[in-house]
């Protein structure tokens, strides 16, 4: 969260001239030419493609609660845990989190002890919303974000002591302010389907190929090419090919 708002802050003070902002991982990748999203986002009605929903009970998420993630405050007590420690400690977990309101362990990343927030930024009129950390915004989105983030350091203050505060503060800011247009969707496509642990999403090979000719989607994720060169050989094709043809 706080390497994306620094990020918008020395685009917005070296004067670089961006309409949109796309933020992407190094294991994402274009599924189709970069000229078809740059057609879409010039024409677009909307300011931003975001995914968000309320944090309740409702979500999607597999495995967390999202008030066990943003409605308590944490501390790191160890950065890395390797699989045995992390097998010792599941089931004390479990057993902790289920059976009492106010403390949570988090082993998502590392050990996170978490404590009930006697106060949340959180209210009737300001909601705390989630979704993925990947997005696409206008500049006037970013340029919001960016002074929201100073003139509330409070809510940073907040959201830096949550559980992976980059899949809400941006939603929650955004959504809540009313000022723009979101589509809810951030047209990235990501398979979630084996992933009972800890959100990971599956690595996508060749077979998958096919989806990503039948999505709307401008990039994928995630590929690793020491499990699979073929799908992006795949997509190369698709995308020079298209362009040369243009």
């Amino acid at each position: 969260m706080r390497s994306y708002l620094d990020a918008i802050g020395w685009l917005l003070q070296n004067k670089i001239d961006f309409d949109w902002l796309v933020n992407l991982s190094g294991q994402d990748y274009p599924t189709q030419p970069l000229s078809y999203l740059e057609q879409r986002l010039e024409s677009s009605p909307y300011d931003g493609y975001m995914e968000y929903f309320p944090v309740d009970k409702t979500h999607p998420w597999i495995g967390f609660s999202g008030e066990d993630r943003y409605f308590y405050q944490y501390l790191r007590l160890i950065p890395n845990l390797n699989p045995l420690i992390r097998g010792i400690i599941s089931p004390f977990k479990t057993i902790i989190n289920v059976s009492q309101p106010l403390v949570r362990l988090n082993l998502s990343y590392g050990l996170m002890l978490g404590l009930k927030a006697r106060s949340t930024p959180f209210n009737d009129t300001f909601s705390c919303y989630g979704g993925s950390f990947f997005k696409t915004l206008s500049r006037a989105c970013a340029e919001y974000l960016y002074n929201h983030s100073l003139d509330h350091p409070e809510l940073v203050s907040y959201y830096e002591q949550t559980v992976i505060p980059d899949e809400s503060y941006i939603q929650t800011v955004l959504v809540n302010s009313n000022l723009f247009k979101i589509c809810n969707n951030n047209h990235l496509y990501v398979d979630f389907s084996d992933s009972i642990r800890h959100g990971r999403p599956r690595i996508l090979t060749s077979e998958d190929y096919p989806c990503l000719l039948t999505h709307e989607v401008f990039f994928a994720r995630k590929f690793d090419p020491a499990v699979d060169t073929k799908i992006l050989d795949q997509l190369d094709q698709r995308i020079f090919t298209t362009n040369s043809s243009e």
